[in-house]
C-alpha cells in the first residue's frame, strides 16, 4: 500500500440544533431549582451534625462553585452576583468567605455521562496554567510557565470526559491510563471496547492492561519498537508486528487513528470555554479546580 493513505472524514453538523444548545447553555448556569429543596436538604445535612449549622444546602454550592467556573468569577464577584439573585429569590447571598469555606469542603460530585452499547475512548493530557502569565513575558524574562496537567479520557462518540485525574506538571503519562480506564469502567459498567492514545503511553504495561481488560488497544508505537517479549503477554509484541507488517500510514488508516483527535478537540474546547489558567493558589485546589472545570463541561454538553 502506498505510504500517503489518509484517512478522511467529512464533519456534517446540525447548526439549528448547535445553536439551540448554546443558547440553553446560558439557563443551565442560572437553574435555580435547588432552591425549590431547600428547606428539606437543609434539615437532613444538619441531622446529627454537632457544632454550627450549615446554611447552604450542598446543591446550592454546587451551582455556585457551576456559576464561578463557566462565568470565571472572583469570590467576591460570586457575592456580588448572589445578592442580587437573592433579592430576587427571597434567599440571604453567603460571603466570599463563606463561599471559599464550603467550596473547599465539598467533595466534587462524578463526571455526568451518557451510555451507550460500546464506547471507544481517547486518552491524552494537556497542562492548565497556574498563572495568568502570557506567553510573550514567560519568552522575554525566560520564567518558566508553571502548570497542572489533566490526564483525562473522552468518549470518541459524544465528546464528552468520562474520566479524568489531575498531577503536578512534572508527572508522566503512560502511568495514568490505567487508573483513567478503572474510572470509565465504573461509569460506563466496563462498556469499553477501544483506547486510542499517542506514543506517550506506549509502554508494555498499558498494552498488557488493556487486554486483560478486553480492550483493543490502538496506541502509536515508537517507529524502532521490537518485539521483545519481557514478561507480561504477548499484546504489545503482537500490535508492533501488525504495524510493521501494514506500514505505519496504511495502519493509521486501518485502525482510524485519526479520532484520537477527539480528545484534543475536547481540551481545546474546554479551555475556549472555561479558560486555560487557574484561579487557586493552594496545590490541593488548583487540582480540584481543574477536575471541576472537566465536570462544568460536561454539565454543558447536555444542556
Amino acid at each position: 500500500m502506498p505510504d500517503d493513505v489518509v484517512f478522511e472524514q467529512d464533519v456534517q453538523r446540525d447548526w439549528p440544533r448547535l445553536n439551540e444548545q448554546y443558547v440553553r447553555r446560558g439557563g443551565v448556569v442560572l437553574d435555580l431549582s435547588v432552591l425549590a429543596s431547600w428547606r428539606n436538604e437543609l434539615e437532613e445535612m444538619n441531622r446529627g451534625k454537632r457544632g454550627r449549622p450549615f446554611e447552604y444546602p450542598r446543591s446550592f454550592i454546587s451551582l455556585v462553585m457551576f456559576m464561578r467556573d463557566v462565568w470565571r468569577l472572583t469570590y467576591r464577584a460570586a457575592e456580588g452576583v448572589l445578592r442580587v439573585l437573592g433579592s430576587l429569590f427571597g434567599f440571604e447571598a453567603p460571603d466570599y468567605t463563606t463561599i471559599w469555606r464550603r467550596e473547599v469542603e465539598e467533595e466534587i460530585g462524578g463526571l455526568i455521562v451518557t451510555q451507550s452499547a460500546g464506547h471507544v475512548l481517547a486518552a491524552d493530557a494537556t497542562g492548565l496554567s497556574i498563572t495568568t502569565r502570557g506567553e510573550y513575558l514567560a519568552h522575554k524574562y525566560r520564567v518558566p510557565r508553571l502548570f497542572v496537567k489533566l490526564h483525562a479520557a473522552v468518549d470518541v462518540e459524544t465528546g464528552m470526559f468520562v474520566a479524568a485525574t489531575a498531577t503536578s506538571g512534572r508527572k508522566g503519562d503512560a502511568g495514568r491510563l490505567p487508573g483513567l480506564i478503572e474510572q470509565a469502567s465504573k461509569r460506563l459498567d466496563g462498556r469499553i471496547v477501544e483506547v486510542l492514545a499517542d506514543g506517550a503511553y506506549d509502554t508494555r504495561d498499558n498494552f498488557d492492561m488493556l487486554k486483560r481488560r478486553g480492550i483493543v488497544p490502538v496506541i502509536r508505537m515508537r517507529r524502532n519498537a521490537n518485539m521483545k517479549r519481557v514478561g507480561g503477554t504477548s499484546a504489545r509484541p503482537l500490535a508492533v508486528h501488525e504495524r510493521n507488517l501494514l506500514g505505519e500510514a496504511y495502519w493509521r488508516y486501518v485502525k482510524r487513528y485519526g479520532r484520537r483527535w477527539s480528545v484534543e478537540g475536547a481540551f481545546s474546547a474546554l479551555k475556549r470555554t472555561l479558560g486555560e489558567s487557574l484561579r487557586s493558589r493552594r496545590d490541593d485546589l488548583m487540582l480540584k479546580e481543574a477536575l471541576r472545570k472537566v465536570a462544568a463541561y460536561n454539565r454543558l454538553l447536555l444542556a
